[in-house]
Order: structure tokens, then C-alpha cells, then sequence
């Protein structure tokens, strides 16, 4: 006659077996190993490699019958833990599911963000502490860029919620987990709006606060075209500018995806005011054609007509680190140059001869 520690080990390894492709009946769920939890559910230790995240009467509203899906779009972009099975039953009476998703076990490599923090503090300091969040919310800041170009737009990410990532241990990079919470981008407005903010937020974290300003309000001033085209009706002109917002946004993702580390002094800034999207300046100059016109800056030249005053005098010390932001300008809004124009970029020239600076090396 088999003992009772036999049958209970028995029992554990079928319970485990059937994580994935069978419900969890109350009698299982006590022989499985509890690794986390959450507002919605638990996570199961499964089979070797893998864990199993178990969510019980999830809300609609939640866009929860799509979560592993959604993660196994990020998990092809390199963001998120690898779905290997998603077994879900609904039912019909409350229209309510029970879902297990299949995931990759990342415990041995990856940690909570908190934990990684706290040894960084440890081991170098509260500055480099600080310098390793920027990192971690810059290039958050890229995947979740990355994940708005497939049609999705995570919420309730990362320093509001610690939970919802984890971080290498060797390498500091982020993976995102949990996808209950998100809006799903339906059209291009969404899409280059949510982009937009991302890449935004990326921007300030690396310490290109103006940058990421201009970005912002360049593409709301083009969605604001757009939607004001839709109302009155002018579908293809609405589309149009769509189009165009959607298109700037993308190419401050292509540019944020450039920089590998923030600044470790964040550039000075030199708007006093953050940009009105409403603004003509803004929604005026739509086309970001690099080739037609190589040699304008209207960004840096906006910036200077909001600052009101003359470029202050800089040094290399403000410079540390600086990553090339000459194409961020560039890249961001494009203009014929007007005789003005071309007379600050000459006192701009005469500054970077002053100092021994070439273009790449400017702070703006």
C-alpha cells in the first residue's frame, strides 16, 4: 500500500502537470508552490522553466482575456518573459474567466526593481542609485515606445507600480510584467499620442528635458490639426496630419533608441515655458524631410525664442556624457531657414569655436 508521502508527492506532480491545460480545482491548489501575487490572481511554480500566472473571475473591463496575447507580442520584441501556453475557461452565466497563462521562469536572472536599487545604493551609493532608476525608466521608456507600434499602450507601469517589472541583476535591463491594465491604440491619433509621451518621458529621463518638450508638443500640435480636420469633416486632411503626427513620433522613438545611457548631469534647459501645441510656430511646420533641408535647426532656434535671452556661455564640464543631440534637433522639426536664423546659427558657430566644440557635442 503506497504511503501517504508517496501519494502526496504524487498528488503535487499532477497537480503541477496540470497547470496549464486543465482548471485548478481547490484540492490541486494546495499542493502548488505560490512565487507571487497579485490584484487579480496568482503565480504558481509549474514545470521546470516555467511559471504559471492564474487569475480567477477577471472583469472585461480589465481587457484581460487578451493578456497573454498582448505579452506574447512584447515577449517577440525582446520586452517581456516568453508565453508558452494560455488556457482559458469562461463562464457563460457572468461572462467572467478563469485564465492560466504559461511563462518563461525568470526568477534565476532577473529581480524587483526595489531589491536592484537597494544593492546599488549598497554597494556605490545614493547618486548612482539615482543615475540607475533614470536608466531603468529610459529604457522602459524604448519598450513600451516599441510596444505602442504594435497597437498597445501599457498603463500602471514603473515608479507608479514597482511590481509590474523586473530587472536583470547583471545587465540592469527591464522586462515588463503583468499586461492587465493598457489601452489598446485604434487608430493613428492614439498611437502617435501615447508614442508621443513615451518618448517624452524617455527623453527627460536620459536629461534632455527641452527635447523631450518639443517632441511632445510638436506631435500634440499635429493631432490637434488632425482632430480639428475630423470634426469639420475633412477626413483625408485629418488623415494627413494623423499621418504626420504619427511619423514625428516615430522618429523621436528612433532617436531615443539611440541613447544607450542618460547624461549623467541632465542638460541644461532653456525653455521657460513648456510649448503650447496650439501654437502656429509649432503646427506649422510639419515636414521632417532630413534630405531637403540638412542645415536647419528650428528646434534649437524655438528654444531660443522661448528662452528670450542669448545662449549662455558654456564649458566642456556641461558636456559630460552628452550623446549627439544635434540630430535630435534636427530629426524633431524642419524649416526653411529665415535670414535670422541663419545669423543665430552663425553666433551659435562662433560659441562652439569659442569653446573648441564641433556640433555633436552641443547640449541641445
Amino acid at each position: 500500500m503506497p504511503s501517504i508521502k508517496w501519494l502526496e508527492a504524487r498528488r503535487k506532480a499532477q497537480a503541477v502537470q496540470n497547470l496549464g491545460q486543465a482548471p485548478i480545482t481547490p484540492e490541486q491548489e494546495r499542493y502548488l508552490t505560490v512565487v507571487g501575487r497579485g490584484a487579480q490572481g496568482k503565480v504558481y511554480e509549474g514545470r521546470p522553466g516555467q511559471v504559471v500566472k492564474y487569475e480567477t473571475g477577471i472583469m472585461p473591463g480589465s481587457h484581460a482575456a487578451s493578456d497573454g496575447e498582448v505579452q506574447h507580442i512584447a515577449a517577440n520584441l525582446g520586452i517581456a518573459p516568453k508565453v508558452d501556453a494560455i488556457y482559458q475557461v469562461v463562464d457563460p452565466d457572468t461572462n467572467l474567466a478563469d485564465r492560466q497563462i504559461v511563462q518563461q521562469d525568470i526568477r534565476d536572472q532577473y529581480q524587483p526593481v526595489s531589491h536592484y536599487l537597494d544593492d546599488v545604493k549598497s554597494a556605490k551609493g545614493q547618486e548612482a542609485r539615482d543615475f540607475a532608476k533614470r536608466a531603468i525608466l529610459l529604457e522602459q521608456a524604448k519598450q513600451l515606445g516599441s510596444l505602442n507600434l504594435a497597437g498597445h499602450n501599457l498603463t500602471d507601469r514603473y515608479p507608479s507600480n514597482y511590481g509590474n517589472i523586473g530587472i536583470h541583476s547583471m545587465t540592469g535591463r527591464p522586462t515588463q510584467l503583468d499586461f492587465g491594465y493598457r489601452e489598446i491604440l485604434e487608430d493613428k491619433v492614439a498611437m502617435a499620442n501615447a508614442l508621443a509621451e513615451n518618448v517624452k518621458d524617455g527623453l527627460i529621463r536620459a536629461g534632455l528635458k527641452d527635447e523631450g518638450e518639443i517632441l511632445d508638443a510638436t506631435v500634440g500640435g499635429l493631432i490637434e490639426n488632425a482632430r480639428s480636420a475630423y470634426i469639420g469633416g475633412y477626413n483625408g486632411v485629418g488623415d494627413a496630419r494623423a499621418a504626420e503626427a504619427l511619423d514625428v513620433a516615430k522618429q523621436g522613438l528612433g532617436v531615443l533608441q539611440k541613447i544607450k545611457k542618460p547624461l549623467a548631469t541632465p542638460a541644461p534647459t532653456l525653455l521657460q515655458k513648456k510649448p503650447d501645441p496650439r501654437d502656429q510656430v509649432m503646427s506649422r511646420h510639419l515636414q521632417l524631410d532630413m534630405q531637403k533641408e540638412p542645415d536647419s535647426n528650428w528646434a534649437l532656434n524655438y528654444i531660443m525664442q522661448q528662452a528670450g535671452t542669448e545662449l549662455p556661455e558654456l564649458n566642456t564640464s556641461d558636456l559630460a556624457g552628452h550623446t549627439g543631440l544635434l540630430e535630435v534637433q534636427r530629426r524633431l522639426a524642419n524649416m526653411r531657414t529665415s535670414e535670422k536664423q541663419r545669423e543665430n546659427m552663425r553666433d551659435l558657430e562662433s560659441q562652439r569655436k569659442r569653446y573648441g566644440l564641433n556640433s555633436q557635442e552641443m547640449p541641445f
